[in-house]
């Protein structure tokens, strides 16, 4: 299944130089306790060891309170530059380009700007994940 890179604009915070660079984002929704949340533009990365929702999906979306997201599984998390945060888990389906991917551990955090499609509860349930840059397209095998 091909998906196109996206192009994304990065800007220099000292010189103020954009960058443009293709990236592998993905329209992806979430289903959790029989209710299907809207899909959203997700990253997937690789360096990134779990899938991360921003909490505030899970409440938009799904139906979850703040409380009743403590209710999963906790995890402590450490991202990028030592950020430091605490996520919980809940069993999901992840809906993307017509298919599912079925009972997938998906971990919801506070102040998490996008969710990321990590290594496990994404990339762990794929048989392959190629990323032509030349060419500019990003194809998942399921």
């Amino acid at each position: 299944m091909k998906f196109n890179l996206k192009e994304t604009t990065f800007i220099l915070p000292k010189t103020e130089t954009q960058i443009i660079y293709y990236a592998p984002w993905i329209n992806l929704g979430l289903a959790c306790n029989h209710i299907i949340g809207r899909e959203v533009q997700c990253y997937i990365d690789t360096g990134a060891a779990v899938t991360v929702f921003p909490s505030e999906y899970a409440q938009v979306f799904l139906g979850f309170s703040l409380n009743s997201i403590k209710n999963g599984v906790y995890l402590p998390i450490q991202g990028a530059g030592s950020m430091m945060g605490e996520a919980w888990g809940h069993t999901c389906t992840l809906n993307f380009g017509g298919h599912s991917i079925k009972n997938s551990l998906v971990f919801f955090m506070e102040k998490q700007p996008h969710p990321l499609l990590g290594q496990y509860g994404f990339i762990d349930r794929l048989k392959g994940i190629k990323i032509n840059m030349e060419d500019k397209f990003l194809d998942l095998e399921l």
